[in-house]
C-alpha cells in the first residue's frame, strides 16, 4: 500500500518535531541560568549590604566609646592635678578592653568586605580600619578635633563608595 505523503515529508516533520523540542529546551535552560544569576546577584548584593551595614555599626560604636575613654582620661588627668593621685583605672580598663573588642570586630568585617567588595571599597574600609588608631589616641590625649575630622573623612569616604557598589545600575570598580 502507498501514501500519499511522500517518504522524506515523513522524516521532515519529524526532524522539525524533534528540532522544536531541543530549541525549547535550550531556551528553558537558558532562562533558568539568567534567573540563577540575577539570583546570585542578589544574594550576593544582599550579603555585602549587611556587611557594610555591620561595618558601620562597629566604628560607631568604636567612635562612641573612644570618645567616653577620652572624657574619662580627661577627668582624670583634671583629678590628678587637683587631687593629687587619683586612681580610676577600672573604668578605663573595660573602656579599653571594649575598644580591643570593637577593633577586632572592625577587622573581621574589614575581611569579610576584602572577600566580597571590589577593590575600591575595600580600599576605602582599609583607609577607616587605619584611622581608627590614632583616634583613639587623639581622644585620650585630648586633642581629638584633627583625628575626628581625619576620621569622618574617610567614613564618609567609604560610605559613598559603599552606596556606589550596591547601586544596582552602576557598580563601583
Amino acid at each position: 500500500m502507498t501514501s500519499p505523503t511522500p517518504w522524506w515529508g515523513t522524516l521532515l516533520v519529524a526532524a522539525l518535531g524533534l528540532l522544536g523540542v531541543l530549541l525549547t529546551q535550550w531556551l528553558a535552560d537558558l532562562r533558568e541560568r539568567r534567573k540563577l544569576a540575577h539570583d546570585d546577584g542578589r544574594w550576593i548584593r544582599d550579603k555585602r549590604a549587611a556587611t557594610y551595614e555591620d561595618f558601620y555599626r562597629v566604628i560607631a560604636a568604636f567612635r562612641r566609646i573612644a570618645e567616653v575613654l577620652g572624657e574619662r582620661a580627661q577627668a582624670h588627668r583634671s583629678a590628678r592635678t587637683r587631687f593629687g593621685q587619683f586612681n580610676a583605672q577600672r573604668p578605663v580598663r573595660k573602656l579599653y578592653d571594649q575598644l580591643g573588642t570593637l577593633a577586632d570586630d572592625a577587622a573581621r568585617m574589614y575581611g569579610r568586605i576584602r572577600l566580597l567588595a571590589p577593590p575600591v571599597v575595600v580600599n576605602a574600609a582599609g583607609q577607616v580600619v587605619e584611622a581608627l588608631r590614632p583616634y583613639q589616641d587623639a581622644q585620650i590625649a585630648g586633642e581629638p578635633a584633627n583625628a575626628l575630622r581625619e576620621l569622618v573623612r574617610r567614613l564618609d569616604e567609604a560610605v559613598d563608595v559603599m552606596k556606589l557598589d550596591l547601586d544596582s545600575d552602576r557598580p563601583a570598580r
